[in-house]
């Protein structure tokens, strides 16, 4: 590590601590502005900066004394978000420390303190299995028309074709652009897989599943996925079609190549990930004894762990029906020789979406008010002659009494609490679609509002971003949008795009103010309901857990970084991204 770099004055021990890091600080954000060797995310070190020193000063760590770096590094992987990010920043900073020590004692301490935080952290992360890693080394050495040949065997890729021949122009699936029912079989088929759409489960004469939805075969919906994810297929409405890449499919050249091992690896990763994070992981080490059989593995802790792990040698044999992986008489798995890059990539993007999903799912509920909208109402909290609607004005009931009236319910004289109770219910539902889906003039205002907060975004966030979110009017003026109609908007939009759980990933990567801590659990929820295509039917829920002005911050963040990642997984414009998508 050069040391060469004009040497800046360190605090003197005699400063008051606040002053010394003060000073501390300002020097650091000059060395990451002139440094070339920044480990962190160059376009958020300052920010980074700002939020390394201030969890550490509010936790009592001192970054003035090299000594303080465990209980630092312990303090960012309790993070709730961004944990990693600030690890990196910590890792600058102590290089920061390193070349700009003014005598030999202070450059022997730090770089201690650095060889500690490296060592720790290593240990910590130790990164990708070895059987994985030799088996990416290995495929880079391979002939590529070996691979190809290999990979356009798995029947997943093999099908591509058969099923786009299927969907023609176009084909009706349902309103959550799912498979209809009677679709099921002649897909499933494609990848021999025996399935039946029905309204109740079970089997039927011939021995296929039944099913109610395309989601019950984990296999089926993995290839869906799969195919949304990589740009074959599309669902606009009730409408499914051949996505933008289906032209290029059958086309020799190294693109369709690249298509063909996308395919083969999101299937494995989504079909993976399908039965949630502990599974995942469990089938990522069974997993890497397919490349190596002799590879150390993680030993079940109790009998429940020990379950999980023979399920996931069973959910890794099952891959050889699609010619992923082989079995021998003995039950042995392996993985043959020009697959194996594309397993080992695999097991790493499913470790990856695994550890994006259980962040999702690892969320305490965030209680707060709402400010927009009513709480859809659980149940009857009252007693039975009092009726107990949590958190709702009397200018909020005058509001629901005309659609109440509509049920044939009088607010002045209520002589049925339980009908009371229903049609109350029923109004809310019908008052929120109302005021979430807005017409003409306020709906391109809301439109508008997400356009521009999306290119700020891309541009560069800062307080000043917010200063559009926070005139939103709450209630209607004129031809502009609403809080509720910006939130129904942007949420309908995120469940037309058909985010898949893999992409999530993609989306976590784009830049977010990481000062804006009240909105990350929120923007995670909107983001996984987002894969559910389910955001417009929880708004409701969700001001309730959060509050309208944290839920209206999450779409706009949620509905900023999707379209931005859009963006560049189709390597175009963000403001081209932005008219495609937002509209």
């Amino acid at each position: 590590m050069s040391t060469s770099k004009k040497r800046r004055r360190t605090p003197s021990a005699a400063m008051p601590t606040s002053l010394a890091l003060n000073v501390a600080r300002r020097g650091f954000e000059r060395w990451l502005a002139s440094s070339d060797d920044v480990i962190a995310d160059a376009g958020r070190a300052t920010l980074l900066s700002v939020e390394l020193f201030r969890l550490t000063e509010r936790a009592q760590i001192s970054l003035l004394e090299p000594d303080t770096i465990d209980d630092a590094i312990s303090l960012l992987l309790d993070a709730d978000e961004h944990g990693d990010e600030l690890l990196d920043i910590l890792h600058d900073y102590l290089h920061f420390r390193v070349e700009t020590a003014t005598d030999h004692a202070t450059f022997v301490a730090w770089e201690a303190a650095h060889t500690h935080y490296e060592n720790t952290v290593e240990e910590l992360d130790p990164g990708v299995p070895p059987a994985v890693q030799e088996a990416m080394d290995a495929d880079a050495l391979l002939d590529p028309d070996v691979r190809r040949d290999a990979v356009s065997r798995i029947v997943p890729v093999a099908q591509v074709a058969s099923l786009l021949e299927w969907i023609g122009t176009g084909r009706t699936v349902t309103t959550t652009g799912s498979l209809r029912r009677v679709d099921i079989r002649p897909v499933a088929a494609l990848l021999g897989v025996s399935a039946v759409g029905g309204a109740r489960s079970g089997v039927d004469a011939t021995g296929a599943r039944v099913v109610q939805t395309m989601w019950d075969v984990p296999e089926l919906g993995a290839w869906w996925e799969t195919l949304l994810m990589c740009r074959l297929i599309e669902v606009a409405g009730t409408r499914l079609r051949p996505g933008t890449a289906a032209l290029e499919w059958e086309q020799p050249g190294a693109e369709a190549a690249e298509a063909a091992e996308a395919v083969a690896m999101f299937f494995i990763v989504n079909l993976l990930n399908a039965k949630g994070p502990t599974a995942a992981y469990a089938a990522v080490w069974a997993g890497v004894r397919a490349l190596d059989p002799s590879a150390p593995v993680p030993a079940p802790s109790g009998e429940v762990e020990r379950l999980m792990a023979e399920f996931a040698r069973e959910d890794i044999a099952k891959l050889a029906r699609w010619n992923i992986v082989t079995t021998d008489n003995a039950g042995r798995v392996t993985v043959p020789m020009a697959l194996r890059g594309v397993f080992a990539r695999a097991l790493t993007f499913t470790m990856a979406v695994a550890d994006r999903n259980a962040s999702l799912l690892d969320d305490e509920p965030h209680a707060d008010n709402f400010s927009d909208g009513i709480p859809p109402l659980r149940g009857r909290p009252g007693g039975p002659d009092v009726v107990h609607v949590p958190g709702m004005a009397a200018d909020m009931l005058a509001k629901l009494a005309p659609l109440l009236a509509e049920d044939g319910v009088d607010v002045d004289n209520i002589a049925d609490i339980d009908a009371f109770q229903d049609a109350l219910t029923r109004a809310t539902e019908r008052y929120n679609l109302e005021l979430q889906t807005p017409i003409g003039a306020q709906r391109e205002s809301a439109l508008q509002t997400l356009r521009t907060f999306t290119i700020d975004t891309h541009e560069g966030f800062d307080a000043d971003t917010w200063t559009l979110a926070e005139a939103i009017p709450p209630e209607s003026e004129s031809d502009a949008a609403t809080v509720a109609q910006v939130i129904g908007t942007g949420a309908g939009l995120l469940d037309s795009w058909g985010i898949t759980p893999p992409f999530l990933l993609t989306i976590a990567r784009v830049p977010a103010p990481i000062w804006a801590e009240s909105s990350r659990r929120a923007v995670r929820d909107v983001l996984r309901r987002a894969a559910d295509r389910g955001v417009f039917d929880a708004t409701g829920e969700l001001i309730v857990q959060y509050g309208g002005e944290v839920t209206l911050h999450a779409v706009l963040v949620a509905v900023a970084t999707t379209v931005i990642s859009f963006a560049a997984a189709e390597n175009i414009e963000v403001t081209d991204a932005v008219t495609r998508y937002i509209r």
